[in-house]
């Protein structure tokens, strides 16, 4: 009985790791993602795979540890930058 209890404990602790990594890839949290794994288990590993991904968000970029990517401006090319006079 044991011997199940800690099977079970491993393939829920790995479901919510791969939830959070698969969050990851997708933009989202990672974090919370984690912290919904170890609640739901399973079910949070599947709600987040079958998500769409973020739109505009860069796959691995966002999550823990890392910084948010900086957002360049689309309409940057058309402004002119002053030059200096000597």
């Amino acid at each position: 009985m044991g011997g199940f209890l800690f099977l079970g404990l491993v393939v829920w602790v790995l479901c919510a790791w791969y939830a959070a990594v698969i969050a990851g890839q997708k933009g989202r949290r990672q974090w919370l993602w984690l912290l919904l794994g170890g609640v739901f288990g399973p079910l949070a590993m599947f709600a987040v795979f079958i998500m769409e991904p973020v739109k505009g968000a860069h796959p691995g970029r966002r999550g823990a540890g890392q910084p948010a990517a900086k957002r360049q401006d689309q309409r940057a090319d058309l402004y002119e930058v002053p030059h200096k006079k000597h």
